[in-house]
């Protein structure tokens, strides 16, 4: 029989392959699922035809992602090497952990539903910190607000390129350099054409 299946965490390449692969299928939908709206990481979800025509659909039906509440002690400070680090120290795939959120007391880590019991009883420091984790359902992840920052620029023409060199303010033999690199992506869609 048919039934929901999902892929572990895919980083934007991945996601990119993908979305050309999917693209105009119709025997099977898919959606794109990381936690909250703007993840980088994302699994994806593919649900048969008839099951399910909504990412919260197939969500009702399934329960794919948790997350990981990570508490710091007073006055520890550590960076998002210092989790990633550590939880694969354990010997766990990446494919399994989503994004990690940074915050002042510590993190937020979206992981794969499968591996909390296995992530609560092993994962208990980072970086010669001990840590206080609890794990909680996905949809109890309070997302911290994004850093976006607005740019304003006349450019001659609306090429990538002059896009790209624009916003970051670097050459444009640079920017098509990172293009062409496959380091740019606009809406998660790696673009290599300037």
């Amino acid at each position: 029989g048919s039934y929901i299946t999902t892929t572990g965490f895919l980083n934007m390449h991945e996601q990119s392959l993908a979305m050309r692969v999917t693209r105009g299928r119709s025997d099977v939908k898919s959606f794109f699922y990381g936690g909250y709206e703007d993840a980088e990481r994302r699994i994806l979800i593919f649900v048969p035809e008839g099951y399910a025509d909504t990412l919260e659909a197939a969500l009702e039906m399934i329960n794919p992602l948790s997350v990981l509440h990570i508490k710091v002690a007073p006055g520890g400070k550590l960076t998002h090497r210092d989790y990633l680090g550590s939880v694969l120290s354990l010997g766990l795939d990446r494919m399994v952990i989503g994004d990690i959120l940074v915050h002042d007391k510590g993190a937020d880590m979206i992981v794969n539903a499968e591996i909390v019991d296995f992530l609560l009883s092993e994962f208990h420091s980072a970086g010669h910190t001990n840590l206080q984790i609890t794990a909680s359902e996905i949809e109890e992840l309070e997302v911290p607000e994004q850093r976006v920052k607005a740019l304003r620029d006349t450019l001659s023409s609306p090429r990538l390129d002059n896009v790209v060199s624009a916003a970051f303010h670097i050459s444009r033999s640079e920017a098509v350099r990172a293009i062409k690199g496959g380091i740019v992506f606009v809406n998660h869609e790696e673009i290599t054409k300037v």
